[in-house]
């Protein structure tokens, strides 16, 4: 149970992450993945993370990724089919190592483009979704 110095908090740290200036803080060459479930309230059913792309993509990020999960809620590291999301995110992680050691399948102008057509695991990541 929270506290009215605790929502107060909560508040204030949920208005400083909709802050534009804190997305153009964000390194513009980072790589950014966000995971989410489509049926996760507290990311009013895929809104938010969608919007949090949006923003850091304005803000001047080359490399942001996202995949939202069909029928998974905010738990999505405790849902029936988790493993997926572990091996999703651990082939992101490949694929940007990959990209670090010179072995990506994106040329530069591709990478520096936020291209996606290959991000480096077989798989389209922006907007994609698990059926």
């Amino acid at each position: 149970m929270f506290s009215a110095a605790g929502y107060a908090v909560l508040t204030r740290i949920l208005a400083d992450a909709c802050d534009p200036r804190l997305a153009r803080a964000v390194p513009r060459d980072l790589p950014v993945l966000i995971v989410s479930g489509e049926r996760d309230p507290v990311g009013s059913m895929g809104e938010g993370p969608r919007k949090c792309a949006a923003q850091l993509k304005r803000a001047g990020s080359a490399r942001v990724d996202e995949i939202m999960y069909p029928g998974m809620r905010h738990e999505i590291l405790n849902e029936p089919q988790h493993g997926l999301v572990f091996e999703d995110v651990r082939a992101w992680i490949d694929a940007r190592c990959a990209e670090l050691a010179g072995q990506g399948t994106e040329s530069k102008a591709e990478a520096g483009s936020g291209a996606k057509a290959d991000p480096g695991w077989g798989r389209e990541t922006e907007g994609k979704r698990h059926g």
